[in-house]
């Protein structure tokens, strides 16, 4: 009996794809309206003065997975497993603090949000029972090329199911 571990990378790409489908927050080829970019993984902290804003990211969080069986141990391996884990979904505005750039994250939070609840199955990942944007907050990155770099960011839960 072969153990399937859950494709992390997968989860995370989907996660993407699904934002991508908010005209609200990403058109391809028209990044007047939306995100710059919506990336995989967090640059490090040098990388961020080269970026164009607004921008968001797709990563682990610190806490990135709880295990529990569900299933008996056939042969000295589980059987079945599930697994809970949490991603970030990471949003940054570049710009002095302001009221125009508290707005547009509050925005970006609101369409984010909605569009992980009305996609929460995660359809295209194998396993996935569902997904919830478990909780968010706001946070002041820092400064860059004499820019404040304002953000939010939603910790997304993942429920997977996997044998």
């Amino acid at each position: 009996m072969t153990v399937t571990e859950p494709d992390i990378v997968a989860i995370k790409n989907e996660i993407i794809t699904i934002l991508k489908t908010n005209a609200e927050i990403w058109q391809e080829d028209n990044h007047e309206k939306g995100f710059q970019a919506i990336n995989l993984e967090l640059p490090v902290e040098a990388e961020f003065m080269g970026l164009s804003y607004p921008i968001c990211f797709v990563a682990n969080d610190n806490q990135l997975e709880n295990d529990k069986v569900f299933g008996p141990a056939v042969a000295g391996q589980i059987t079945g497993s599930t697994h809970e884990f949490q991603f970030r979904i990471l949003f940054f505005e570049q710009g002095a603090e302001s009221a125009e750039v508290e707005i547009s994250l509050d925005g970006y939070y609101k369409q984010i949000k909605q569009t992980l609840k009305e996609n929460h199955a995660l359809n295209s990942v194998q396993g996935v029972r569902t997904s919830f944007p478990h909780r968010g907050h706001s946070f002041n990155f820092g400064e860059f090329e004499g820019k404040a770099i304002d953000g939010r960011v939603i910790i997304l839960k993942v429920t997977v199911d996997s044998n």
